[in-house]
């Protein structure tokens, strides 16, 4: 679980449904020898598509976050 509550109350301000998404979540599944990562795509929030700009940004930052820790695994 990731979060920020300032971030994320600035989203929450704009689209009370994102809250639904707070804190982004990842899971980690054992496969045999292998782990699959499971989680949402910030841009699949809903109503993603309606958010300010600053709303869009932070949800990129947020597909960001997640790239980032899927490379270290």
């Amino acid at each position: 679980m990731f979060g920020n509550p300032k971030v994320g109350t600035l989203l929450m301000q704009e689209d009370d449904q994102v809250a639904f998404e707070l804190p982004i979540k990842l899971l980690l599944v054992a496969e045999g020898d292998h782990t699959k990562a499971l989680y949402r795509d910030p841009h699949d929030f809903p109503n993603a598509t309606k958010l300010s700009e600053a709303g869009q940004q932070i949800i990129a930052n947020m597909a960001n976050l997640y790239q980032s820790v899927l490379a270290d695994l």
